[in-house]
């Protein structure tokens, strides 16, 4: 048995670390390939409520481990509602920080408050890559919902998480969210055009999000 010089080690632990940041691409390149984009019929379906008693079901909590992966294997995405990847049920995960994966998830949300001050930004979608419109939310919600193990919950939410929220239920409706409508219709900014508007507009869009390309 022959001791491995230092230049074979070094060589070996590179090598190594390559494997490993490989396997790590290709398997959040396999969670986020879950997402379901552009036309998929499954994204302009009407999802429905789950019964208190389902909650604890395996369907339920194996679809919620799922959504938490395909969120946190996203570099940018803060929200992820259940039809985006084809599970039609009113749940939604919620990631406000993109750099920490600290993650809550929302089981047939209801807004049951409004403020009256409105707030406009520019909003993204996961499910609609490098597509980027114009949307005008509420400033303040309060919701009341179910949480993973079927508690009762009521939460408040402002500003840039009240617009997650407010976007992430538009995902349950019949129909596409405000920004597939926007894709659908052609009015809307891809991404490479709203970098080409210059500092100018980039300094806007991160007093809203922090940075231009967060998705919802």
């Amino acid at each position: 048995m022959t001791k491995l010089s230092g230049k074979v080690k070094s060589r070996s632990r590179r090598k190594k670390n390559i494997e490993q940041k490989n396997r790590l691409k290709r398997y959040k390149t396999n969670l986020i390939s879950k997402i379901k984009t552009f036309n998929d019929p499954v994204l302009l379906e009407e999802c429905n409520n789950i019964e208190e008693k389902e909650i604890l079901s395996s369907i339920i909590q194996d679809n919620l481990k799922l959504m938490g992966k395909v969120l946190a294997a996203t570099e940018t995405g803060v929200g992820l509602a259940a039809p985006q990847i084809g599970f039609t049920k009113r749940i939604f995960a919620l990631r406000p920080d993109p750099k920490v994966n600290d993650i809550s998830f929302f089981i047939n949300p209801e807004i049951i408050e409004y403020s009256k001050e409105k707030q406009s930004g520019i909003e993204g979608c996961l499910s609609y890559p490098d597509v980027f419109v114009p949307v005008e939310r509420y400033k303040d919600i309060k919701i009341k919902y179910l949480d993973r193990e079927g508690n009762k919950k009521i939460k408040k939410f402002d500003e840039k998480e009240s617009v997650i929220v407010q976007h992430e239920l538009e995902h349950f409706l019949f129909g596409p969210c405000f920004v597939g409508e926007a894709w659908k219709k052609g009015k809307f900014k891809v991404e490479k055009e709203i970098k080409r508007k210059g500092e100018k507009k980039k300094n806007e869009l991160s007093k809203v999000w922090g940075k231009n390309d967060r998705k919802r």
